[in-house]
């Protein structure tokens, strides 16, 4: 009995109609633009992922309870549900909670620290994702699947598709002390890096730090269609 058989004979048939619909779904291409659900709004998307950024417990996401037993050892209770690396005894392990205070931010009242006291005003035009979970309590494989949606190396991530993927006009990588490390701290390990690079060379702090702020602003090439020239003489508009 083949497949398509199989389909046929079982549910009546429904097995098969359902085929025909993804078949006939197939031959439209994957890749065609789609009308979005809603009307866009947004005029731009700028994605930072900042490896080693600010806590979220120090920022936008209070936790009384963790400030209240601030100093104290972990409970035995709760060091028999959680797991660790390199904690080796989690009833020694002692909580440590944000030293900034919270407060509500904006007319819709979202608690940010004092640590983003200005951004605390515009809270009102900013979105909060919370509802984030994983099962990684490892850094590198939570960054994995944070940036590819799987907890192992291997897979491409936003950043891969973005700049090999549809081709860029801005280095992929940032000379940072962490790159360094990224590299092995030698000009073999260095310039090989580079070479992999669609622009030729890694980008510096205070260009990128530049690029998001004109990104942000009415200036914006994309926005006004205006031809901008950039690295090495390119074009983009």
């Amino acid at each position: 009995m083949t497949r398509r058989e199989l389909l046929r004979r079982t549910a009546n048939g429904f097995g098969l109609a359902a085929l025909a619909g993804m078949v006939d779904a197939a031959e439209v291409n994957p890749l065609a633009p789609r009308t979005p659900p809603l009307p866009a709004k947004a005029k731009s998307v700028i994605y930072l992922f900042m490896h080693g950024g600010v806590s979220h417990v120090d920022t936008f996401d209070p936790k009384p309870q963790l400030t209240r037993n601030s100093g104290k050892p972990l409970s035995v209770e709760l060091a028999k549900l959680i797991k660790t690396s390199f904690i080796h005894d989690p009833t020694k392990a002692i909580l440590r909670g944000s030293p900034w205070d919270f407060k509500p931010g904006g007319t819709c009242g979202t608690p940010v620290s004092d640590l983003y006291s200005n951004v605390r005003e515009l809270m009102d035009d900013i979105t909060l994702v919370r509802g984030c979970y994983g099962d990684q309590f490892d850094h590198a494989p939570a960054i994995y699947l944070r940036s590819t949606g799987f907890q192992l190396p291997g897979r491409p991530c936003l950043g891969s598709w973005v700049t090999y993927g549809l081709g860029t006009a801005c280095p992929g990588y940032i000379d940072t002390p962490m790159m360094g490390r990224f590299t092995g701290g030698t000009p073999e390990g260095r310039a090989k890096v580079i070479a992999e690079e669609p622009v030729g060379r890694m980008g510096k702090p205070e260009e990128i730090a530049a690029a998001v702020l004109w990104l942000c602003s009415d200036e914006a090439a994309f926005m006004i269609g205006h031809a901008l020239v950039i690295d090495g003489g390119q074009t983009i508009q």
